[in-house]
């Protein structure tokens, strides 16, 4: 305190005409010290703590997931899975005859192709008032059982088309081990009758279970599934159509020839 009040008098005496250049006289300032050009470590910590050590998550982001690990908020598949589901080449129809009568359920309607043969709906359990109709479709020669035709009604799943997607390939696995999706082909179209369609082709071992009859089935190989999400206004319908890879094959055609004559009920 006393040396800045001493250059204050003196400098107040220069101004009378008094010497004081010393005392007057301003220390230089310090020059600013340049800015540090030293690395921050590659995983620094948060400000007043030790740096984390190597290969620790950065606090406050989740730890990345495991290879293969389902999302935790249960979305959509990732990246890397969606991209193995290869397109689905355009299936010709122009050879599928259909008969007279068209079949309806809850606001969307389609034709009917030869051949498929309406069946009794399979047992009670717990989703049987969600079953629509059955078809019974007969098997390609050599294959020991006929293919099934199942169509569903779950409004309750609107928005919900990639968490069903999912659950369809769970229900396959392959004989070499491969992830159900990279046998997988798929095809997205809109039918000039108004109505989405999201169809799937997967091949592989289908898991046996209780099903929606209730009735316990064992393990099928060599099996294939045709499945489709009907997306409309009173939907999602959901199509599927499983058997023997070759029974399953001789019907595709007029699978899709079905789901393409669908349209919306005026």
């Amino acid at each position: 305190m006393i040396r800045p009040v001493v250059r204050i008098i003196a400098c107040v005496l220069a101004g009378i005409g008094i010497s004081t250049t010393t005392a007057c006289k301003q220390e230089p300032q310090a020059a600013p010290r340049p800015p540090s050009t030293a690395p921050l470590p590659n995983n620094p910590a948060p400000a007043g703590q030790p740096a984390l050590p190597p290969g620790h998550p950065t606090v406050g982001e989740p730890p990345a997931l495991p290879p293969g690990h389902p999302p935790i908020d249960g979305g959509a598949a990732p990246a890397t899975e969606a991209a193995s589901i290869k397109p689905m080449p355009d299936i010709d129809t122009s050879a599928v005859a259909f008969v007279d009568a068209a079949v309806s359920f809850d606001g969307v309607s389609f034709r009917l192709p030869a051949g498929w043969e309406t069946a009794e709906t399979a047992g009670g359990g717990a989703f049987a008032a969600s079953r629509k109709v059955q078809y019974r479709l007969a098997p390609a020669d050599g294959a020991a059982d006929a293919a099934e035709v199942v169509i569903t009604h779950f409004p309750g799943m609107r928005g919900m088309d990639e968490q069903n997607l999912q659950r369809w390939y769970g229900q396959f696995t392959q004989p070499d081990g491969r992830p159900t999706t990279q046998v997988t082909t798929r095809m997205d179209f809109q039918t000039t009758g108004g109505v989405g369609v999201i169809f799937v082709d997967i091949p592989g071992t289908i898991a046996g279970g209780g099903g929606m009859s209730g009735t316990a089935t064992a393990d099928k190989p060599n099996y294939r599934m045709l499945a489709a999400i009907i997306n409309h206004a009173n939907g999602p319908h959901f199509f599927k159509l499983t058997g023997p890879a070759a029974s399953v094959e001789k019907w595709k055609g007029s699978a899709v020839a079905f789901l393409k004559s669908a349209a919306v009920n005026p």
